[in-house]
């Protein structure tokens, strides 16, 4: 190696996604809308939706083994698969708490059981060994990774000022913040919804314009993350919205700008409280 003849350059790789959000947001809709996908089924509630699937016993996965052998038969064997849909995270960091239970070298129960957390310092080494495995099928077969969770709300421990609630992935602290780290977009989706107040009226009412969006950019309502050139936010109307995240196919130098709601808009959807 000279390296005089080093230049710089970009590294061009798949992405790693992770997708998360309110229950029933559409976020296995949107997800079936990638390139090409083959489906790993945790929780076997998406039956509705036409996809190529991992056939499994029960038709959904039900223990670590079942998970470590659908991704080595993904990474070795041969197949056209351009992406990796994992549904759900949370439906996985269960199977790994009792793969973790199950092996330990004394009678454990549960992750409680275990002295000092150490059991979720057992389940972060299985996370660890999860993503250098989706990272090789990223490498060596060209795929794309997205990975499915739900999202819950948890007191943010403020170091600046007073603690706050916030839309977080629903798993154990040290697993959430590995992955987000591990991902190159972190993608918070959820409802167009919310409170506001009506001339004359007292008490604020809940409203939903039916809509529903996608978050690439944290904020103290919510976690999110991009390595990628993608707009802060962008709505979802089904599968074929998948291709406003899939960042070879977005415009190199043009950037959409958000058009603001009119007061018309707000004032239907308060029509329509929830």
């Amino acid at each position: 190696m000279k390296l005089k003849s080093l230049k710089p350059c970009k590294l061009l790789k798949p992405a790693r996604y992770i997708i998360y959000g309110q229950e029933g947001a559409g976020k296995t809709t949107l997800c079936s809308g990638a390139k090409d996908p083959i489906y790993i089924d945790l929780e076997g509630g998406a039956g509705s939706i036409e996809l190529t699937r991992i056939p499994f016993k029960e038709g959904h996965a039900t223990d670590m083994d079942e998970i470590w052998s659908s991704l080595e038969a993904i990474l070795e064997q041969d197949h056209g698969f351009k992406t990796l849909i994992l549904d759900t995270l949370d439906r996985l960091e269960q199977l790994i708490w009792d793969d973790v239970c199950k092996k330990a070298s004394y009678n454990v129960k549960s992750m409680g059981d275990f002295d000092f957390g150490k059991g979720y310092l057992f389940a972060l080494t299985q996370w660890k060994r999860i993503a250098c495995k989706l990272d090789q099928i990223r490498q060596r077969r060209g795929m794309a990774i997205v990975l499915i969770g739900h999202s819950h709300i948890r007191t943010f421990k403020n170091p600046e000022g007073d603690d706050y609630d916030r839309y977080q992935l629903r798993l154990n602290e040290k697993a959430g913040n590995f992955l987000k780290e591990w991902s190159d977009v972190c993608g918070f989706m959820r409802f167009d919804e919310g409170a506001a107040k009506m001339k004359g009226e007292v008490r604020a009412k809940g409203y939903s314009t039916g809509k529903r969006y996608i978050h690439t950019k944290r904020t103290a309502a919510f976690d999110a993350k991009t390595r990628l050139p993608l707009p802060d936010e962008i709505e979802i109307q089904g599968p074929e919205s998948w291709v406003r995240l899939d960042v070879p196919t977005l415009p190199a130098t043009k950037k959409k700008t958000k058009k603001k709601t009119s007061n018309t808009t707000t004032e239907q959807a308060m029509n329509n409280p929830f």
